[in-house]
């Protein structure tokens, strides 16, 4: 019934400004507070690397990326990271 789910991936800046990676979890229907994983300013690339323990099947999480690094007032839109069944490779 408990997984542990593992994000792995990279984080491209081609531009100047700066910019975070989010993340939020849902658990039990309760919404998490966003948590920033990353944060690059500047051109390059960031590997982002989390994992969550305890994954069952009331827990939801998505993924998005917003300007500079102090909140989640200017993002892109977000990416859910679950899904069920788990797809072991995506």
């Amino acid at each position: 019934m408990f997984s542990k789910l593992v994000i792995k991936g990279d984080f491209k800046n081609t531009g100047s400004d700066c910019y975070s990676v989010w993340t939020q979890w849902t658990y039990d229907l309760v919404p998490r507070p966003p948590v920033k994983q990353a944060t690059l300013c500047g051109k390059g690339t960031k590997s982002v690397d989390l994992s969550l323990a305890s994954y069952t099947f009331t827990t939801t999480g998505s993924v998005f990326i917003c300007r500079g690094d102090k909140d989640t007032k200017d993002c892109g839109e977000q990416e859910s990271l679950t899904s069920w069944p788990v797809n072991h490779t995506r």
